[in-house]
């Protein structure tokens, strides 16, 4: 039964754990079966092992990270008149995904030349290019430290730059 007690649990709960199991959205997406969404996670499951709490939690933080970094800037621009507040805001809600996109674009770039010259398989290309991504490359390195999240130090994905080739 639908009550405003209920109600109140179920968004306490989310707030200390916001994951959407069985979720419609991750459902759409048919190459993977979690994902972190505006610092939301959505499952095609109906739970999830810790481990992959954890590698989904790291994005969340890195999200939020990212996204008061973009804010904090666009709020100076506007103080000085540049532009108005709202495209900042925007632009702090896109800028993980911007970021990971263009990252992605350019490992793709280099990893399909290394793998051309070096006669590896092309086909494993995609794969090992979002791998190389800062952002996976910090949550899949800590994913089964389920204690990293409490002394992680703000930003530690950027040490992850650099790294774009990697023996598979």
């Amino acid at each position: 039964m639908l009550t405003f007690k209920n109600i109140i649990a179920s968004i306490k709960s989310f707030l200390k754990e916001p994951i959407w199991y069985n979720s419609f959205i991750a459902k759409l997406l048919p190459s993977c079966h979690t994902i972190m969404l505006f610092g939301v996670v959505c499952t095609k499951r109906s739970e999830l092992r810790d481990k992959d709490k954890n590698h989904e939690f790291i994005h969340c933080v890195q999200y939020k990270e990212v996204a008061v970094l973009v804010l904090l800037i666009f709020a100076v621009l506007w103080t000085l008149g540049i532009c108005p507040l709202w495209h900042g805001t925007l632009a702090s809600m896109l800028a993980y995904y911007i970021i990971y996109c263009i990252e992605y674009v350019i490992d793709v770039i280099i990893q399909f030349f290394y793998n051309l010259f070096h006669k590896h398989d092309l086909r494993d290309t995609g794969h090992q290019s979002y791998r190389c991504l800062a952002f996976e490359e910090e949550a899949y390195d800590k994913q089964s430290d389920l204690n990293y999240l409490k002394y992680r130090k703000p930003y530690t994905f950027l040490k992850y730059y650099g790294t774009v080739i990697k023996k598979s």
